[in-house]
């Protein structure tokens, strides 16, 4: 704030204080989810974040007032004609800051271990969708990250083996299938019709159940189950993984968010080996913050709870609860969301994430890879 002290100047101004204000936006945090919380521009119009998203309600509403401009001097005047501004309202978020350290130093060691161009790691509250930690870091020089893309909401990715799940859920959904089912692996190299190379997994797997194929993350065995059922008609497949809500762009209240892509078999670039491929997570893409709803609403029972960040308003010491819609329905039935429940402790129990058993409390999940063109 500016302040100008001048006495006698001219007819109209007999000496006083002129008090010019110059508003700055502060990030009391430093860097914690910049990305996130947004920024402005110069002008105070929002780039991105929150700060665009909820624009409207934080910037108020701008007064009117009748001055006197005199030799560059500007002084507001009383009159009836004036109107008052009425400042912003606060946004509170979900965001917790003692969960966003520990999510940030969690992401940073795996990043720096890896030496990782960006990553991306989230926290959020399974039953109401509410965001608690959220981090984007990219690598801008050896062994430093900083906070400057939103890959959560906008880099669609190839989400490789997490996306097993929902192959497997669309099978047993559309059969009614039991986890016990066998499969066989082929010893773990197989060559699918139309491909140029083979199919290697991690482990050479004869024919097993589906429950130890998922635990071991075999590709053979996932994309000839998928193969076997819907080569005929994959569009099926297809329309069940968007009745699954994996193919609707995220209703996070951030902007930028990108919509999935998953093909179905009319595309120009579906091929002979599209179906197989999609079973284990490539040729389509899916943002984070998609794979993590999608896995949050297995464990909500298989209600989809969208994500968001902005909790409610406050005036003064007021505040508004910011209203969601609940989910009123559930993706699949009853039986095939504790089916995949098993699956996915099985994963931890005898499978790709076994060392996890070592935590003090059971975990359930799915491990994944991928390969970025």
């Amino acid at each position: 704030m500016h302040f100008t002290n001048f006495y006698n100047k001219d007819r109209y101004f007999h000496g006083g204080l002129i008090i010019k204000e110059k508003p700055a936006r502060i990030k009391t945090n430093s860097n914690t989810a910049a990305r996130t919380i947004g920024d402005l521009y110069n002008d105070f119009t929002p780039k991105y974040g929150l700060e665009y998203s909820y624009n409207a309600e934080l910037s108020g509403v701008d007064g009117k007032s009748l001055v006197l401009d005199e030799n560059k001097y500007i002084r507001q005047l009383s009159h009836s004609t004036n109107i008052k501004p009425e400042p912003g309202q606060d946004l509170i978020t979900t965001l917790e800051l003692d969960y966003q350290d520990i999510l940030e130093q969690a992401l940073i060691r795996q990043l720096e271990e890896y030496d990782a161009n960006f990553g991306v790691a989230i926290l959020m509250e399974v039953q109401t969708g509410q965001i608690k930690a959220i981090s984007n870091l990219k690598k801008i020089q050896s062994n430093k990250y900083a906070d400057q893309e939103n890959f959560s909401v906008k880099q669609l990715i190839e989400p490789g083996s997490t996306f097993k799940m929902a192959s497997l859920m669309a099978y047993l959904e559309d059969t009614n299938g039991d986890i016990n089912d066998t499969i066989d692996c082929k010893n773990g190299e197989y060559r699918f019709k139309g491909a140029q190379i083979s199919t290697i997994d991690s482990e050479s797997l004869g024919r097993v159940s589906i429950k130890e194929a998922f635990a071991k993350s075999s590709n053979i065995g996932v994309a000839r189950l998928i193969t076997n059922h819907y080569a005929e008609n994959p569009d099926a497949f297809i329309n069940r993984l968007y009745h699954f809500g994996l193919g609707e762009q995220s209703k996070i209240d951030l902007i930028g968010v990108s919509i999935p892509e998953i093909k179905f078999s009319n595309d120009i670039s579906w091929s002979g080996v599209s179906l197989p491929w999609i079973s284990y997570g490539y040729e389509i893409g899916l943002t984070p913050i998609d794979i993590l709803t999608f896995y949050n609403t297995v464990a909500n029972n298989g209600y989809i709870v969208h994500p968001y960040l902005g909790h409610s308003f406050r005036t003064g010491s007021k505040s508004f609860r910011i209203e969601r819609n609940y989910p009123s329905h559930t993706i699949c039935s009853e039986s095939t969301i504790e089916k995949i429940k098993l699956l996915l402790r099985e994963v931890v129990l005898t499978g790709t994430a076994k060392s996890l058993n070592n935590l003090p409390f059971p975990v359930s999940g799915k491990t994944g890879t991928t390969v970025q063109n």
